[in-house]
């Protein structure tokens, strides 16, 4: 291949090589490793299945960004009902909050075997650096960056070359499917399947199609819309590719643990922590480290992709102006968040004076009592009722009981201006109710 069709070929990788690198997430790599070092070397087959349906399902959202012009949840904002697409968005950002965590701790962990600081710091470290160069970045610089560290991948192609496997059982394993027995069998190979197609990638690699054309000068959504057939190819040889190479690191990062931890009977390992140790006096101290490198520079990879699509898809279902190349302080998801936050405190106070005023009223001080409201007044008609003794029935669509407004109603104060919860409602008087004066005295003629 010439120098400038490889050239060429870079320049057309983009959102599908950093969507497929993402996937393999530092929670994903111990899941694939647990996987190994569980079952050994049967399960290879695995990475040959997941290959054609994720590629399948990124080439899909890729062209539903690049054809619409909008993300994923903004297209389907025309075919679904608002209510689905809520909790799908919120079970997104809740998966993806999860996952973020799980990521970050093992990252800690890495950084802790390689340099002996406490994994407590290297969580604050990680996240403040990941979430200031989210923020702070342009989309071509980030783009750029992701695109390197998918080259991060390539750690653990080398570190299972240098174990040097037997080829013969590996490809036999590889290209003939056995189906795991038994409930640990069964639950890891969802696992599996559930870790390589991941929600999360489906709206990345969607918004970052209209990311692309942004950058491209195409600002507005009438001119994203379309695609011409060489951007869909480029497109479908960058998701073909991007698919491609994690499915082969998932493939290294099996064998890998297969050969050193399933061999030694190292069969539970809990954490990607406890591999990156057993693999040490087993491979050597050179592919213990590509491991725990390849920890890191994929969690860096990864967790920009993961709190980036549910931004873009709690964005889109809000109507709100989204993306990396947006200023922080515009945010107005972020504004409305503020606001609720102080509404809600606001509220709180209004909840405690309504509570101190309210038991102020139930200790019956000894002021004058206000006078009546006049004859036929539906209040005076309250009143005579309490008075008399009746049973009142309470208004169960409000909650309250007529007993209770006649009772405030002969206690001094400014009460019914306040709205508490004792204070008197009138669902059937289509008047507003009547407030005496200060002073006493009876109700002006009109």
């Amino acid at each position: 291949m010439r120098p400038n069709a490889i050239r060429r070929l870079w320049r057309a990788l983009g959102p599908g090589v950093v969507t497929g690198a993402a996937d393999d997430d530092p929670s994903g790599i111990t899941t694939y490793s647990i996987a190994g070092a569980q079952f050994g070397t049967s399960l290879l087959w695995t990475a040959l299945i997941t290959w054609p349906l994720m590629a399948a399902v990124q080439s899909m959202c890729a062209r539903i960004g690049m054809v619409t012009g909008k993300g994923l949840t903004a297209a389907l904002r025309h075919r679904f009902p608002r209510p689905l697409l809520v909790v799908a968005s919120f079970a997104l950002l809740v998966a993806n909050t999860i996952n973020i965590g799980a990521d970050l701790s093992g990252m800690a962990d890495a950084a802790e075997l390689l340099s002996g600081v406490g994994s407590h710091v290297w969580v604050v470290i990680f996240a403040v650096a990941i979430g200031w160069a989210t923020i702070s970045l342009r989309y071509a610089a980030v783009a750029r960056a992701l695109k390197w560290l998918a080259l991060a991948l390539f750690a653990y192609v080398i570190a299972a070359l240098r174990i040097g496997p037997d080829w013969g059982p590996v490809l036999r394993d590889t290209f003939t499917p056995r189906i795991p027995g038994g409930r640990d069998g069964w639950a890891m190979l969802v696992a599996i399947l559930g870790t390589t197609i991941s929600p999360y990638l489906f709206y990345w690699q969607t918004s970052q199609e209209v990311e692309e054309e942004k950058l491209g000068g195409r600002a507005s959504e009438a001119s994203r819309r379309g695609a011409t057939p060489d951007e869909l190819t480029n497109r479908r040889w960058d998701v073909g590719l991007g698919t491609l190479f994690s499915n082969v690191a998932m493939y290294f990062i099996i064998l890998t643990t297969a050969l050193t931890l399933h061999r030694a009977g190292i069969t539970q390992p809990q954490s990607s922590r406890e591999v990156a140790q057993a693999l040490e006096p087993l491979a050597g101290r050179f592919s213990a480290l590509l491991y725990t490198v390849g920890l890191v520079g994929t969690g860096v990879l990864a967790i920009p992709t993961l709190a980036g699509s549910a931004a873009y898809a709690l964005a889109e279902l809000f109507g709100w102006r989204e993306g990396i190349d947006e200023r922080f302080r515009g945010a107005p998801g972020l504004l409305h968040g503020l606001r609720a936050l102080a509404g809600s405190r606001s509220r709180a106070r209004l909840r405690a004076r309504q509570s101190v005023a309210g038991a102020l009223l139930d200790r019956g001080d000894q002021r004058r009592p206000r006078p009546l409201p006049p004859a036929g007044h539906p209040h005076r008609r309250l009143r005579s009722h309490a008075d008399a003794g009746a049973a009142q029935p309470r208004d169960h669509a409000r909650g309250r009981g007529a007993g209770d407004a006649a009772d405030v109603w002969g206690r001094g104060g400014d009460v019914p201006a306040l709205r508490l919860p004792n204070a008197p409602r009138f669902p059937h008087s289509s008047r507003r109710p009547w407030r005496p004066p200060r002073g006493g005295g009876r109700r002006p003629r009109r």
